[in-house]
């Protein structure tokens, strides 16, 4: 059996959103857990755009250099009727949050530069292939049942 652990935060999840959340949490010091069922970040693609705004979030807890260096800033889209006439170009040129507004990038390839910036975040633990079996709540906290290596252990958070 795993030995029960306390942290203030344990996030579900580490897709972009749950390992943006993490970094974020333990930039500002704050002691965070992430658990994700599958043993690494996604292989294949789900998302090909980034925004400004979302740049700006990952600058936040500093990891927005080794992003940017695999992300294509500023692409558009070209639309083509069924005869082939192009009827819209889109290509957003302001740039209000300091980066363009539409952005390419590989979604298998930000997930891992995230998941590699929290790894050298003191206050994150990542637990990849960790499943999330069942959680108790009370008023002050709530302790969840975590699958892993076949093991069920405990992890708590406020």
């Amino acid at each position: 059996m795993m030995p029960r652990t306390d942290w203030p935060v344990v996030v579900v999840g580490g897709g972009p959103t749950g390992l943006t959340l993490a970094n974020l949490l333990a930039q500002y010091g704050v002691r965070v857990l992430l658990v994700e069922k599958n043993a690494s970040t996604v292989g294949e693609p789900r998302a090909v755009s980034i925004d400004d705004e979302a740049l700006r979030t990952v600058q936040t807890f500093g990891a927005v250099d080794a992003v940017l260096s695999q992300v294509m800033l500023g692409y558009g889209s070209d639309y083509y009727a069924e005869s082939g006439r192009r009827f819209l170009h889109v290509k957003p040129t302001a740039q209000e949050y300091g980066y363009p507004k539409r952005n390419a990038f590989r979604q298998p390839v930000f997930e891992a530069q995230l998941a590699a910036h929290l790894r050298e975040r003191p206050a994150a633990d990542l637990w990849f292939g960790a499943e999330l079996v069942g959680f108790q709540q009370d008023v002050d906290s709530v302790t969840a049942s975590v699958r892993r290596a076949d093991e069920i252990g405990r992890a708590s958070c406020r």
